[in-house]
């Protein structure tokens, strides 16, 4: 989803209504029509350009803990994980890390590298004894594996040389091997060949343009399926040359979906996808919501994490199911919240949902209805914009600038928000986007701001029919369906889920491959670690754009 410019940002009614004429998306079907099998426009499709990606702090973390130990105490880095249209993939491409960030991260460092050369430890890394206090030797063979796991692939000659430089020159000052070995293992973390990857690619050998390397895909797999650096047997596999095979590439990435790993890393793109880290310091007004619970978004999470986890790894099932399933997890505090009995006297437990609650898949989720909504009142609007922009890939404008977005306090005249929202829908300068969003939002009225049911609101009655496009539905479990029979929400998968393993928008004539994705995953029954292994064994996922030919300048003789 691409941001909107700032020529967006103030655009006028004239603008919204020729956006509305292609439905607000980014070239996917503007109906429930189906998605064309093949690309309308005759080119070439090609895999988007390498990008160099700042890893995320949980990925230095995450990496940190794999090679030293899972009881290793890493302080935190001063600077936040950038995020470009809701992933961290994306935004690690455009951003660096700031001077406040690299001074944390030197910190972190030198905490890091001292317990690794603790007396309790660090046999476990020096697999030699030191003659002395300066022992290049010993230095070099343990400072080999350590930079070939950190930075991802071998270190060469001189980097290598460098480093031993530095130890003995640490062991030499302080009169200590294992201090001066200290500094360069500090070394390896600070380095930016340590906190970004730079998958750049290579020629390959026929002259056919670039593939990225073995050791690249090992990055690539790794920080897709287990959000950390690869493991030994993926490094292994990367120095015999058999991550650019397709047999040992696809038996790869088998076994690493079947990793305990895979289930964190994974659900991450959920997370993301679906905005679920909105609700980190979420508020409602206790005046309206006493019942809000300030562990109520954590709680909310949890529950879509939990569905999510297990239709996808102990389910296998359709993602179509995530919008319609009445089963979930919850814990008392929920189950209270649902009017339901909790399936579990402590924690979480897998529960089917009665009809009569009449909550259907992620979208009758605290997490879903609490999030998208203001902190006195429920919003169809916000609503409306994210089933439009999460689960169809549309883009919904922001209002010109000097359009008044309030909503009219309650009368006898308008008593509900449906009622009240009727000035938005008269007014030229915002009915065409309203009437885009707000049939769709107002689907949820039965669920207040922090989604709990409703009949009424000020003692009238909630009207919550409402139409997707053409089509019209009864309430929010009629909206699910016709959005699960949409194939534009299982094309958006495919969509989001090319920006979160690549780190690119998908644009251009890399975005041509998604209708193919799409259609192939159809016939797969939607299940989602097929699209997952189609799209890590594809070209745009192996090989690089190669970079585009700079202009030659016209010389005038």
């Amino acid at each position: 989803m691409t941001p909107p410019s700032a020529s967006l940002r103030n655009a006028s009614l004239l603008l919204c209504s020729v956006l509305l004429l292609v439905a607000c998306d980014e070239g996917t079907p503007a109906t429930t029509a189906d998605v064309p099998s093949t690309p309308v426009v005759e080119v070439e499709p090609e895999p988007p350009p390498a990008v160099v990606t700042r890893l995320t702090t949980e990925q230095v973390t995450h990496t940190l803990r794999a090679v030293f130990g899972a009881d290793l105490t890493i302080p935190p880095v001063a600077d936040s994980d950038p995020q470009s249209h809701g992933f961290t993939s994306v935004g690690g491409t455009e951003s660096l890390w700031s001077p406040r960030g690299v001074e944390s991260l030197e910190a972190l460092a030198l905490a890091v590298a001292g317990q690794v050369m603790a007396p309790e430890r660090r046999d476990t890394f020096v697999p030699c004894s030191p003659a002395g206090n300066v022992d290049a030797t010993c230095a070099r063979s343990a400072l080999a594996p350590l930079g070939k796991q950190l930075w991802r692939r071998p270190l060469t000659d001189d980097e290598l040389g460098m480093l031993v430089g530095l130890a003995d020159q640490g062991g030499e000052t302080l009169g200590d091997f294992y201090q001066g070995l200290e500094f360069a293992i500090a070394a390896l973390i600070q380095s930016p060949r340590f906190l970004f990857r730079f998958e750049l690619g290579e020629p390959v050998q026929d002259g056919d343009g670039l593939r990225y390397t073995n050791y690249e895909m090992a990055s690539r797999l790794a920080f897709v399926l287990w959000n950390r650096g690869p493991d030994a047997a993926l490094l292994d596999a990367a120095e015999a040359g058999k991550l650019t095979d397709d047999a040992t590439l696809e038996a790869e990435i088998d076994r690493m979906m079947a990793a305990s790993d895979a289930r964190a890393g994974l659900t991450r793109f959920f997370l993301q996808w679906l905005r679920l880290d909105e609700l980190e310091g979420m508020v409602k007004d206790p005046k309206v919501f006493p019942e809000f619970s300030p562990t109520l978004p954590a709680d909310a999470l949890e529950e879509t994490r939990l569905l999510v986890d297990a239709m996808v790894f102990d389910w296998n099932a359709d993602i179509r199911e995530l919008l319609t399933t009445r089963k979930t997890f919850i814990n008392r505090k929920l189950a209270s919240l649902y009017e339901v009995p909790a399936p579990a006297l402590e924690g979480f437990g897998e529960t089917e949902l009665p009809e009569w609650t009449q909550r259907a898949g992620i979208l009758g989720h605290a997490s879903f209805l609490a999030r998208k909504a203001h902190a006195a009142s429920s919003s169809p609007t916000t609503r409306g914009v994210f089933v439009r922009e999460q689960l169809l890939c549309q883009t919904v404008p922001l209002p010109p600038a000097d359009v008044d977005t309030s909503i009219p306090e309650t009368t006898i005249d308008a008593p509900t928000l449906r009622e009240r929202l009727q000035v938005h829908f008269e007014d030229p300068a915002c009915s065409s986007c309203h009437q885009f969003v707000d049939p769709i939002g107002l689907a949820f009225e039965h669920f207040d701001g922090i989604g709990r049911w409703r009949d009424t609101e000020n003692g009238h009655a909630i009207d919550v029919t409402g139409r997707l496009d053409a089509i019209t539905f009864d309430d929010h479990r009629g909206l699910a369906k016709l959005l699960s029979q949409d194939p534009r929400f299982t094309h958006c998968v495919v969509q989001q889920f090319y920006r979160f393993s690549t780190g690119t928008m998908g644009e251009g004539k890399s975005r041509l491959y998604v209708d193919g994705w799409h259609e192939a995953w159809a016939g797969e029954g939607f299940k989602f670690l097929d699209l997952v292994k189609r799209i890590l064994m594809s070209e745009p996922f192996r090989r690089p754009a190669p970079p585009e030919a700079p202009e030659t300048p016209e010389v005038t003789p």
